[in-house]
Formats: C-alpha cells, structure tokens, sequence
C-alpha cells in the first residue's frame, strides 16, 4: 500500500477524515485484516511498521462534517469489536480532516507559541498583517504528524520557547525523536540549535520533514533519516525533543534517557495527557530526571525534564 514516494499517492480523491491509529503488531494486524472497513466504506489508506513492535494505520472515513461525531462513533465501535483488553487501553488514536492535509496551501497561517507562526506556502504571512511580529516557519503537513494544529504539538512549542528564554537552545545539539513534519527540528534550528537530528520510523514523515527543512533553509543545521533510537546508542544530545504516544515513550524511555548528556542534558516530552502525566514522572524520575517546567494545551501535556543533581534551572 505504501507508494513509491511517500506521502503522495494516497493522497488521491481523498475527502473527510482521516483516522491514525498506533498499537501493536497484532492489534494492528487484526485491524488490517477485517473487512468491516470496506462493508462500512472505509478505506485503509495505508499500513507502515514502527519500532517496538508499533504499527500505524490510516483510514480514511468519507462522510460529511455533520456526520463526523457519529460515524467516529460507529468506527471506534468497530476498533473495539476487532481489538480487546490491554492491547486497546494502548492504542493511541489522531483523528485529522483531509483538508489539513490536502488543502493546507492557500489556507491562513496559525500561531505556534507565543512568537512564531507556521505558514503553508511561501508568500503566507507578512510585516502588514496580524503575524508580522512572529517570525516564520514554512510548513508541509504531507501525510506526517506535526501541522500545528494538534494541541500536543502546541505544547511542546511553548516548551521549547520557554527553553528559548532560559538560553537552553542556542548553540545546542539537538535530537527530535518522531519528527513527523519537522516542525520543533524546524524551530529548533530557527532558535539557533548548532545541530538538529531529526528521525522517525516512518517515511512518510521523513520525506515531509525533509522537504520543510529545505522549504525553511535549514539543509546545513537540520538533518532528517529513519536512524531508529538503537543506531543513536554512544551519541550525546544537549536537548532530546520528544512528541511521542505514551505507550511508545513507555518502550522507549530507557534508550531515551541514555541518549541525554549526561549531568546537562534536557528532555522535552509531550504527546501525554494529564491524566498520564503522574506516570510519565514516575518512569523518568527512576532515571533520576525531575520535572522543572510544564504547561497543558486542552489536556495534553508537555513538560521538560533534567537531572536532578543540576542546579541552573530552577524547578
């Protein structure tokens, strides 16, 4: 199902809304091999195998915004019918309309943050309107997570502002993890990182955080590849960005931590929402990480997070 070139094809007379769902191989493989989809006229758009075990699907649901509330009814009836216990406590759902992703040229910038604004095509914003004193990003959404719209995504941007202000970026090594679109390795280069890694499992999301890269003349900072966590052992990062679904933070956290240097380094985490945010501090203090800053955008969280010990930054 995937096409030659990533985040194109199945892109195609898509109208609606597309749903994303993570979970595990065999939550997914379940969820690939049922035939309600079709019945219902549903379509499964495409199928990319992540690490740890993960799986993302897409589907899109073809159905009028009037209806959206009930159809999304009917179709997590359907993912629950199909997958059970554990296995759906742990899916982690986005649920997104194709307009974002197949209309974004020509729509309105939005705000990131307090200082900074995504715009979708290159004359989009100027010093004569309401953006003119935010600086600018240039934003593909493709078919990767990371538009500017989701609250998560939000969060996190606040976060690394507020890192901005405390002087915690410039000049830094910087690690994304699940860059999806590149949009925090975008700002993090825009707010004067020396180097930005960006990977992600999935290629839709490289191929469209590569292309904002060099849409933001970012090619010398920001580099962008599907290096998978394992690859980057022995490496040292200033600062780890992380936007991640929980239950893949909660795989990966170990190989996380080990990655930060190791008495200065900064974890900055999102993708959680407040109701996990008690577990998020358990797993991190047990690497002896504290919390020194953290803010919720319509429920879902992000916080930074360093080594205990560290004495600069005041909790």
């Amino acid at each position: 199902m995937e096409t030659e070139e990533p985040g194109k094809g199945v892109k195609q007379g898509v109208r609606g809304l597309v749903v994303e769902i993570r979970g595990s191989a065999s939550a997914a493989d379940a969820l690939e091999r049922n035939r309600k989809w079709e019945e219902k006229g549903w379509v499964l758009l495409n199928v990319v195998r992540l690490d740890y075990g993960q799986t993302c699907l897409r589907f899109n649901i073809d159905s009028p915004m009037s209806r959206w509330d009930q159809v999304l009814g009917e179709f997590s009836a359907a993912v629950d019918e199909v997958v059970r216990g554990e296995e759906l406590d742990a899916l982690d759902w986005q649920v997104v309309p194709c307009d974002l992703h197949e209309g974004l040229n020509g729509r309105e910038p939005i705000t990131l943050g307090s200082s900074w604004y995504a715009a979708f095509e290159e004359g989009a914003g100027t010093g004569q309107d309401a953006f003119g004193a935010r600086r600018k990003i240039i934003l593909d959404a493709g078919w990767a997570f990371g538009s500017g719209y989701h609250p998560s995504t939000r969060s996190c941007v606040i976060g690394m502002e507020w890192l901005a202000d405390e002087n915690g970026l410039s000049g830094k090594r910087v690690l994304d993890i699940g860059t999806g679109t590149g949009i925090l390795a975008v700002l993090a280069g825009k707010m004067g990182a020396s180097e930005v890694a960006a990977v992600d499992r999935d290629p839709d999301a490289v191929y469209t955080a590569t292309k904002n890269v060099r849409k933001n003349r970012l090619e010398r900072t920001v580099t962008v590849s599907q290096t998978p966590v394992e690859a980057l052992a022995g490496t040292q990062w200033d600062i780890i960005l992380a936007n991640l679904a929980i239950s893949v933070f909660c795989c990966m956290s170990e190989k996380i931590v080990s990655l930060l240097c190791r008495d200065e380094g900064i974890l900055l985490l999102g993708g959680y929402r407040q109701l996990q945010s008690g577990r998020v501090v358990r797993i991190l203090s047990g690497y002896g990480l504290e919390a020194i800053w953290d803010t919720s955008v319509d429920g879902w969280e992000a916080g930074v997070f360093v080594n205990m010990r560290r004495q600069d930054m005041a909790v």
